[in-house]
């Protein structure tokens, strides 16, 4: 899958977040869907402009550009998954 065919980052929409083409949904704001335990299915029906393909390309995005890999600390969209040092003494991780 290239996701570059889904997803595209443009300075004049949502100030350069990576989001699915031919929408303002950013690929932060659906990876946070998928974290609070929304379901594929519930994500589609309550955004019809996402496909499943567009879906597999959020992931395919986030896998290729690192993004949640703390390991490495940094990512796609300007280190939005960055852990700072303050979420790594917290107790509830």
């Amino acid at each position: 899958m290239n996701w570059r065919d889904y997803i595209h980052s443009n300075p004049n929409i949502l100030l350069g977040k990576p989001v699915v083409k031919g929408t303002r949904l950013s690929v932060e704001f659906i990876l946070g869907l998928f974290a609070a335990g929304w379901t594929e299915l519930q994500i589609l029906e309550s955004y019809p402009t996402l496909t499943p393909e567009s879906i597999r390309a959020i992931f395919a995005f986030t896998r290729e550009q690192g993004i949640g890999n703390r390991e490495q600390g940094t990512g796609g969209f300007h280190g939005a998954y960055k852990m700072h040092a303050r979420d790594r003494n917290s107790p509830s991780l």
